[in-house]
Parts: C-alpha cells; sequence; structure tokens
C-alpha cells in the first residue's frame, strides 16, 4: 500500500514538489499568491490537520515562468472585480 503521509507523485522520480509553483486565488481578498508545490501541501495538511479554512485555491500548477505569465495576466480581471465591489461605509463615514 502506498505511504498517505506524503503526496503519491513524490514516488516518481523526477518530480520534485520544491520546483513545481502553483498559482492560488483568494476571492475573498481579491488576492493571487505564488507559492511551490511543496508550500502548498504544507498549508494545506496543516489546515486539515487543524480543522480551518483556507482563504486561497490553487488555480494552477506549473513551472515558475508559466505560473508569473499566467497571474499577469489574470490581474486585470482581479482588479476589475475588486472595483466592482460595493464598499460599506459606518456612520462615521469611514469605509469599511
Amino acid at each position: 500500500m502506498t505511504n498517505l503521509n506524503r503526496p503519491l507523485l513524490a514516488d516518481h522520480p523526477t518530480f520534485n514538489p520544491k520546483e513545481v509553483w502553483v498559482l492560488l486565488w483568494s476571492q475573498r481578498q481579491g488576492l493571487l499568491h505564488i507559492e511551490t508545490l511543496e508550500q502548498m501541501f504544507q498549508s494545506h495538511g496543516a489546515a486539515y490537520r487543524e480543522n480551518r479554512d483556507l482563504q486561497y485555491i490553487p488555480l494552477l500548477i506549473g513551472d515558475r515562468e508559466v505560473i508569473d505569465a499566467a497571474a499577469d495576466a489574470i490581474r486585470p480581471t482581479l482588479a476589475a472585480r475588486y472595483d466592482e465591489r460595493p464598499v460599506t461605509v459606518f456612520a462615521d463615514g469611514k469605509p469599511a
């Protein structure tokens, strides 16, 4: 049986999660984040163990050049979405 304490791809001789990059997106914050697959596995595993929510979801996995290009391509969409969000203003006139 496969050891489930590590990703199944870890058995592949050329797979290195330190060299694979992930583009993640937070709908709540309207932000992107880039990290290695290893970092994502660590943070997602910790969230599972601690039974806590994660804001960031993976959009794309690839080499750093592809991830950077994808992030550059979708930033205008994120900016437009963020600009369209309604602004909550408190009684004192300050935005939320």
